[in-house]
């Protein structure tokens, strides 16, 4: 399906514990607004106003709350049951690129203004601000052992002490404007530069370990795959799977026709990646081959989220969303048999008595209704070729059988 209602570009997204998908535009005169959208039906549920400059970053907090950073300076945390603003966190000066929740509670913001503040989530006080970098502050992460690092415009990295707010050391060896960093699953820092190269750095020490290079133009993004290994994408119109141990190169994902904009890894181990193409690709991590081609946006694709049943949501620049079954055959094949197999049993449940099938009737309703959601705009592939576009709406077991039954 296609979600509308942004005026502008959608220029992030982010997925509330609940399923529902919240989008922020990016768009300086049409739209500054924040969206919290049913993953279901597509409907906008509300629609969070407040900000004068476009929605640059967003999460949700451990306690449910949503906080987004504006091309307006500021902060804001809001209830995601409300369209009220909690409070609003001022002291940059410039534009918030970036913002993460620490390990202890508290929210670490990086802004275009060089500099780094951490906020009391209660209060709202800005309780430091970590000076050091010489330009924009472009990205945040922290590490497992409660450190954090900062990716900026100035080429380097740095690695901070979230409690006394010192500089503890400064990664240097890019060339270029640092646009993304994690963490390896080893302790290893990662990140990813417009001098084309990949850094690997020991955040002991602080010494780049290696250098990955291949890709001919900005590295947009960087993952850790479940296996181990390292992807990275590139406005060179390619990904690359690297060898974190070797540094070599694995092989090279070709079929986009313009810049990779961003990557993520499905649950079933497949890899998705948008593009300023206005597709999205899903590949196959042990071959490299391309397993589907998502169509559909006008605009580059600029970000992308899984959700909890298959499907996937990307936001554009052409200020929509888009919602996708991912499904591969296999499993598309799986959801049909089982789903036979539940009109089978249902069948005899509706055979027993009312009573009976009163109280057994909630019992399968909830797996009934999961599978219904799996299923949406999936092609069961039958004699007549229809597709199962069954609704939630359906509230009883013998309603859904009927619905079940049509189109198997």
């Amino acid at each position: 399906m296609t979600i509308r209602g942004h005026k502008g570009d959608v220029s992030c997204m982010t997925k509330l514990i609940d399923g529902r998908v919240v989008s922020g535009s990016g768009s300086y005169y049409k739209d500054k607004t924040i969206k919290i959208w049913n993953s279901i039906s597509g409907s906008c549920l509300k629609t969070l106003k407040g900000h004068n400059q476009p929605v640059m970053c967003m999460i949700q907090l451990t306690d449910g709350r949503l906080v987004s950073g504006s091309g307006d300076c500021t902060l804001k945390i809001w209830r995601t049951n409300t369209n009220s603003c909690l409070m609003t966190l001022q002291g940059h000066t410039d534009k918030v690129f970036c913002v993460i929740q620490l390990n202890d509670g508290r929210l670490l913001s990086g802004s275009r203004d060089k500099t780094i503040k951490i906020w009391d989530i209660i209060s709202g006080d800005c309780l430091m601000t970590l000076r050091g970098h010489t330009d924009h502050v472009y990205r945040v992460i922290q590490l497992t052992d409660g450190r954090l690092v900062s990716g900026s415009f100035d080429h380097t990295l740095k690695i901070w002490d979230t409690i006394s707010g010192t500089c503890l050391m400064t990664l240097q060896g890019h060339t270029g404007v640092v646009s993304c960093v994690i963490q390896l699953g080893d302790g290893r820092l990662v990140s990813g530069s417009s001098d084309s190269t990949i850094k690997v750095w020991d955040t002991v020490s602080g010494n780049c370990l290696m250098t990955l290079q291949g890709h001919s133009g900005t590295t947009s993004s960087v993952i850790q795959l479940t296996d181990g290994r390292i992807v990275s994408s590139s406005n060179d119109k390619t990904l690359k799977i690297w060898d974190t141990i070797s540094g070599s190169c694995l092989m090279t994902l070709e079929g986009h026709t313009n810049s990779v904009e961003c990557m993520t890894q499905l649950t079933d181990g497949r890899l998705v990646s948008s593009s300023w193409d206005n597709t999205l690709k899903v590949w196959d991590t042990i071959s490299g081959s391309c397993s589907m081609t998502l169509r559909g946006h006008t605009s580059g694709v600029t970000c992308v989220i899984q959700l909890n049943d298959y499907r996937l949501v990307s936001g554009s620049y052409d200020g929509t969303l888009k919602i996708w079954n991912i499904m591969s055959l296999c499993q598309q094949k799986w959801i049909r048999r089982r789903l036979l197999v539940l009109l089978s049993e249902t069948s005899k449940i509706l055979s027993e008595p009312t009573e009976s099938l009163r109280l057994r009737d909630s019992a399968r309703r909830h797996d009934l209704e999961l599978l219904l959601r799996c299923s949406l705009n999936i092609n069961v592939n039958n004699n007549n070729n229809k597709a199962f576009k069954t609704t939630l709406r359906v509230l009883s077991i013998p309603d859904i059988v009927v619905q079940i039954a049509e189109y198997l």
